[in-house]
């Protein structure tokens, strides 16, 4: 939840934006990564980046103690991030918890996420159009936080696995930063083409 971390620059409008998302017109939710116009600003936050990293200990923290999973920040235990981000979207419906609650959990495993790709193939967190975001080595700059917000709340059709896989794609090391639509969505996965 934005208000627990104040000192991190997140303030009203990144809380709206949680609560809203956003998403390049016209790219379906299930495989958009939330990019910012070409023009739009990043400024480096270290203590966002300070925050970021505590907030994935808590979800390391929460994984083993809920569910028995031993996260290690690689790209392959996305996988079980997405499983157990199903499970809580399932829990949501039913239990209905307060958006506080729910932009926590998007917190928390958004952090996971964004960690464990700037763990292993670089990158920075800051602040984009108001907004908590990483930017990658290569220029991509997204919005974790964001991205399980909308898992949480939609469901399969934002699923973070993919979004993951298309961030490992696209999220490179070319000089040049990509921005939508400047290149397109990415395929979708064999199990969704049937």
């Amino acid at each position: 939840r934005c208000a627990s971390i104040r000192g991190a620059r997140c303030g009203s409008s990144a809380r709206r934006d949680l609560r809203g998302g956003r998403r390049a017109t016209g790219v379906p939710t299930s495989i958009a990564l939330e990019f910012p116009p070409m023009d739009s600003s990043f400024t480096p936050d270290p203590q966002l980046q300070r925050v970021a990293t505590q907030t994935a200990e808590k979800c390391v923290s929460f994984l083993a103690q809920k569910f028995g999973k031993s996260a290690d920040y690689s790209d392959g235990f996305v996988s079980q991030i997405e499983d157990v981000l199903n499970l809580l979207h399932l829990d949501l419906q039913r239990s209905k918890p307060s958006d506080d609650v729910v932009q926590d959990m998007a917190t928390i495993f958004g952090s996971y996420l964004g960690e464990s790709y700037r763990r292993s193939h670089g990158g920075e967190w800051g602040i984009s159009d108001g907004s908590p975001a990483l930017r990658t080595a290569g220029g991509v700059v997204c919005f974790p936080w964001i991205r399980v917000l909308k898992r949480l709340r939609n469901g399969f059709e934002d699923n973070v696995l993919h979004w993951y896989q298309y961030l490992l794609k696209e999220g490179g090391s070319s000089s040049k930063a990509k921005s939508w639509p400047s290149f397109g969505p990415p395929p979708l996965p064999p199990q969704a083409r049937t």
